[in-house]
């Protein structure tokens, strides 16, 4: 039990209350499911935040892959074993290119295609020209070495040679509230996208496009719904959220988004909004 409890509350960023016995943390077979409890109520992990869940998910997930991780390397380490006498100084990787049955060492064609990849890379060129070849030798042999054991890893997983008594975390399902007139797309197929978009971040307006085209490819398979994510550091993306929103009452939301990604430049000019009300036919 002290193990389940040091667990949980470092995750959850409650270490202090370890020094109280009236804090219970209980781990259920199927998981977390059931979290802890404090004067005896159980909290469930859906009782958390949505980014605590999220939060808890991925470091649960960081625990799950290095167990697979582990579980990989001595899967290596056993096949490998009978051919550990192959290994030295000069070849580190006999006995995994005996039992895979191959070399990962590249080609003398696959290293000049590599050096004439990288002949910008400032690192390599600072090399002696003698070294270059030797470092990208080095290079696409541990990639080649890691694909090879990666294939041979996830066979044996696949075959059921590797099985994995740890279960992967689920991760958490957040209820979004449906919001029509936040709607792109149609709003009763079963498939659902919910973006959350600040009109002033740089990175939002790259994946305008991106769900321009999807929407044009797939709208009428799915719902696409945008959420407003305004960042206190952006000045004006607050009111260009007020904005859209204010457009998609009038059903004008996907002209508004796409006006309003493209202004984004001028999102602090006096009249942009207004601007965009005379463009859109606004009331």
């Amino acid at each position: 039990m002290s193990n389940n409890r040091n667990r949980v509350f470092s995750v959850l960023s409650f270490s202090a209350l370890m020094m109280n016995p009236g804090v219970l943390v209980a781990a259920e077979a199927d998981g977390l499911q059931s979290l802890f409890q404090i004067d005896g109520t159980t909290y469930l992990s859906k009782d958390l935040s949505p980014s605590d869940q999220n939060r808890l998910h991925e470091l649960e997930m960081n625990h799950f892959k290095a167990v697979e991780g582990l579980a990989r390397q001595r899967y290596v380490e056993i096949k490998t074993a009978p051919f550990g006498k192959l290994n030295d100084k000069d070849h580190p990787f006999a006995a995994e290119e005996k039992w895979l049955n191959r070399k990962f060492a590249p080609s003398a064609a696959d290293v000049d295609k590599a050096l004439e990849s990288f002949k910008d890379e400032k690192q390599l060129q600072q090399l002696p020209v003698a070294e270059r070849g030797k470092v990208m030798e080095r290079y696409l042999t541990a990639q080649n070495r890691a694909k090879a054991l990666t294939d041979a890893t996830d066979k044996a997983l696949e075959k059921g040679d590797i099985r994995l008594v740890l279960k992967q975390p689920q991760a958490p399902v957040v209820d979004i509230s449906r919001s029509p007139q936040a709607v792109i797309g149609n709003s009763k197929d079963a498939v659902r996208v919910v973006e959350f978009t600040d009109f002033q971040c740089p990175y939002c307006k790259k994946l305008a496009p991106v769900s321009a085209e999807v929407l044009k490819k797939y709208g009428s398979q799915i719902t696409w719904e945008v959420r407003h994510f305004p960042l206190s550091f952006h000045k004006q993306a607050k009111d260009a959220a007020a904005a859209v929103y204010c457009a998609s009452l009038q059903g004008k939301l996907r002209e508004a988004k796409k006006w309003v990604f493209d202004a984004q430049e001028r999102l602090g000019e006096e009249k942009v909004f207004a601007e965009m009300g005379k463009a859109l036919a606004l009331n």
